[in-house]
């Protein structure tokens, strides 16, 4: 009788390490079907949708870094045609550190082809740049974690400047990361 107890158990202890089994490829095979799914998305309608499967292809690859707190790989452009509102949307090579959103803001700092498209407050202290200042935003698409942040509304920069301000110090990071030649898709 205690023969047929403990093979009765042994059945079920198999039989419920094969479910977990099949349980964690079945989830594996779902998250890899939304990546494709994402990956294909033709003509992404919000910020969100971008980053989770819009053509990045158009930005810029980098290789960089603001002070040690993130490490950046491509940078791009897109303009979200129901808020009017362009985005940033910074790539960043390795995951978020959560421990960024009290300490820091992002700032990115736009220069646009013409000085016509500059804020009004921005011409009357004469600069050739508009500054946003955002709190520190991120999304993933389930590979990449990505920050971004709106930033006006004119789709394509000579030059985009980014770094962190130091919250409680109303300190900037020394060395911003520069962008050359950046458009909306």
């Amino acid at each position: 009788m205690k023969k047929i107890i403990l093979f009765v158990v042994c059945l079920i202890i198999i039989s419920c390490k094969e479910e977990k089994k099949e349980t964690v490829k079945d989830l594996k095979n779902e998250k890899k079907e939304k990546q494709q799914v994402l990956k294909n998305i033709k003509d992404p309608k919000t910020v969100f949708e971008y980053i989770e499967g819009g053509d990045k292809s158009y930005g810029v690859n980098i290789d960089a870094s603001i002070e040690n707190l993130v490490s950046v790989s491509n940078v791009s452009l897109f303009y979200e045609k129901e808020s009017k509102k362009t985005f940033i949307i910074i790539q960043l090579k390795e995951g978020f550190n959560e421990n960024l959103y009290d300490k820091y803001r992002l700032v990115v700092r736009t220069f646009p082809y013409s000085t016509e498209d500059l804020r009004p407050d921005t011409i009357k202290l004469g600069r050739d740049f508009d500054s946003w200042y955002s709190n520190l935003y991120n999304h993933s698409d389930g590979i990449n974690d990505y920050l971004y942040a709106p930033i006006g509304s004119i789709d394509a920069f000579k030059k985009v400047r980014i770094q962190f301000l130091e919250k409680n110090k109303k300190r900037f990071t020394r060395e911003p990361i520069e962008v050359n030649d950046l458009a909306a898709r």
